[in-house]
């Protein structure tokens, strides 16, 4: 096999890597030392300043803090980001998905952070599916609409012509 054939065959047969989540935060929470000592290669972190910042990363988790919520509130967080889990430093948004502190031990942010991202990947599968479903019902309202064109035929020859064009 020539040099050329032998990379196309090692290339087709890679490993797709594996998809990153994006989590958004501001500069101070990335500050913390858990965000900074954070090494994992499926996690991006962001920092951002406000929704039209985070709008170009399509979030997988936004932490949301007091700087944060100077530019936006809760609520216009949430309808931006529908599908992002939020989670919050501050006791007081009693509506995030999670509460994320610094003053938590390592292991309990690591287990928070992990329930956030299977939580995202909970609402991901669930949305993928309802499209899915969605597509799949259009089909089956376009088979059913064929199928009855078709049963109206009385002349097989045309019902043929029909099918065959």
């Amino acid at each position: 096999m020539s040099e050329s054939a032998v990379r196309r065959h090692s290339e087709s047969h890679m490993e797709t890597p594996p998809a990153v989540l994006t989590v958004c935060l501001s500069a101070s929470a990335l500050a913390a030392r858990f965000w900074r000592q954070l090494d994992i290669p499926q996690i991006a972190l962001r920092h951002i300043y406000s929704v039209a910042e985070a709008g170009t990363y399509s979030p997988a988790l936004i932490l949301l803090d007091s700087t944060l919520l100077e530019y936006a509130t809760e609520q216009e967080w949430r309808n931006a980001f529908p599908s992002a889990i939020l989670m919050s430093s501050d006791e007081s948004i009693e509506t995030c998905d999670l509460l994320f502190s610094d003053g938590f031990p390592e292991v309990q942010s690591q287990k928070i952070l992990q329930s956030a991202c299977e939580a995202w990947l909970a609402r991901k599968r669930l949305a993928d599916s309802q499209q899915a479903l969605a597509a799949i019902e259009g089909n089956l309202d376009q088979l059913a609409s064929v199928g009855i064109a078709l049963s109206a035929e009385n002349d097989l020859a045309t019902l043929l012509r029909k099918i065959l064009t």
